[in-house]
């Protein structure tokens, strides 16, 4: 039946470039193809996402340890040692990542929530929600991890500055 029925559409489109004849479960299968595809694309923008939001992070609190050389510079002439020193911007950035991305974990629940909201009421159609804990677990331990790996390089550096900086000012 559908073979045949393709096959009768098919002769009669011979003569029109870039049609073609599909059965129904073809044509699903496509479908299918194509929307596992936009998934998948989208799987991957999130994720290239996530690790530029991570490096951004990661940059401004690179600039900020940076700028705060003369002032550790001073608290090595108080007697801190740089390993000191680079255990408490570590354990500083570590705190001011940990509650930017539980607050903007909030902040995009709810922000997600209302959009699926607004979805349902402008459109008719249902937008299911559900909090994927451990989905957002691991996003805020993945960028957390991220920001303080690309940090603790230049966290070393800025702990080992020599105390003769904070006599310059």
């Amino acid at each position: 039946g559908a073979v045949i029925g393709k096959r009768a559409v098919g002769a009669a489109l011979t003569s029109r470039t870039g049609l073609s004849a599909q059965t129904s479960a073809e044509s699903a299968a496509e479908a299918d193809a194509s929307a596992r595809q936009g998934l998948h694309m989208l799987v991957q923008i999130s994720t290239l996402l996530l690790v530029a939001a991570a490096l951004a992070v990661a940059a401004a609190l690179s600039a900020t340890l940076w700028e705060r050389r003369a002032r550790l510079a001073s608290l090595k002439i108080q007697g801190y040692h740089p390993g000191q020193l680079w255990r408490g911007l570590l354990l500083e950035s570590g705190v001011m990542l940990g509650v930017g991305s539980v607050v903007g974990a909030i902040v995009g629940v709810y922000g997600h929530a209302l959009a699926g909201h607004w979805l349902t009421i402008t459109t008719g159609f249902p937008a299911p929600f559900s909090i994927g804990a451990a989905h957002v677990f691991l996003t805020l331990v993945l960028i957390t991890a991220i920001a303080l790996a690309v940090i603790a390089l230049p966290g070393l550096v800025a702990a080992r500055v020599p105390a003769r900086l904070s006599l310059q000012e």
